[in-house]
């Protein structure tokens, strides 16, 4: 067999690999809304898509599912969740990956919510995936380094961290905000870190920008003490 005609035979296999994998995806237009046929029908969905990082997503999200860690109520929720997404025509990778991921941690994270906190989050959720993709994508995105890490905003090269765990979703008006109250706000860049005491403020998911009142910030980090140098802030914003 010559080298041009196994060129083309590889080349031949490889479009209908791709034509199956659109196919599977293709023709998921809603899942079911039998709890016991949804989780199959996703596992399908999820393993179409041939990427390791999805099935392993699917996989910790499905022992979850089988340990009947989600109510019945929410298994309602994360169905109608997962129809908007593929009604939005986001993909396996990242979104639903994403997606799954995330609800693992909302349930196994020191940080990860109690049945009715995950009732209030599933169903913020629904509304930010009825508002559009990069809505839902990006509050599935900040509530994984929220649960996981207890951060506002995780970048290439600085994070926004916060303490206590004090704070609710403000969806209203077409809106996505996520209010805080009396936390202690922690930026760290590679060489650096800044911390704002004692402050609030509110996270705007469309825009990606915290806007905060108050709070003091100290230097202790270059040797001065609380009392040498401080600064008292009225408002401020951070992107």
């Amino acid at each position: 067999m010559s080298k041009i005609t196994t060129r083309i035979i590889r080349c031949l296999l490889l479009v209908t690999c791709i034509g199956i994998n659109y196919l599977v995806s293709a023709q998921t237009r809603s899942f079911s809304k039998k709890p016991e046929v949804f989780i199959t029908e996703l596992k399908d969905f999820m393993s179409s898509s041939k990427e390791a990082s999805a099935i392993e997503a699917y996989e910790k999200f499905e022992k979850q599912w089988n340990a009947h860690r989600y109510p019945e109520d929410h298994l309602t929720l994360i169905i109608k969740v997962a129809d908007e997404m593929l009604l939005r025509k986001m993909r396996v990778t990242p979104d639903f990956e994403l997606f799954c991921l995330t609800m693992v941690s909302a349930r196994d994270t020191a940080n990860g919510l109690s049945d009715d906190k995950f009732d209030f989050w599933i169903k913020a959720v629904l509304t930010a995936s009825k508002a559009g993709a990069s809505q839902v994508r990006q509050l599935l995105k900040t509530s994984k380094g929220m649960f996981e890490e207890n951060a506002i905003f995780i970048g290439e090269s600085k994070k926004w961290l916060y303490s206590p765990n004090a704070y609710k979703y403000n969806f209203a008006g077409g809106k996505y905000l996520i209010e805080f109250s009396n936390i202690d706000l922690t930026g760290i860049t590679i060489d650096d870190k800044t911390e704002i005491k004692t402050t609030s403020g509110v996270y705007d998911l469309e825009k990606n920008t915290w806007t905060g009142k108050g709070g003091k910030v100290y230097w202790t980090r270059v040797g001065f003490s609380q009392e040498e140098i401080n600064a008292v802030l009225k408002s401020y914003e951070q992107n």
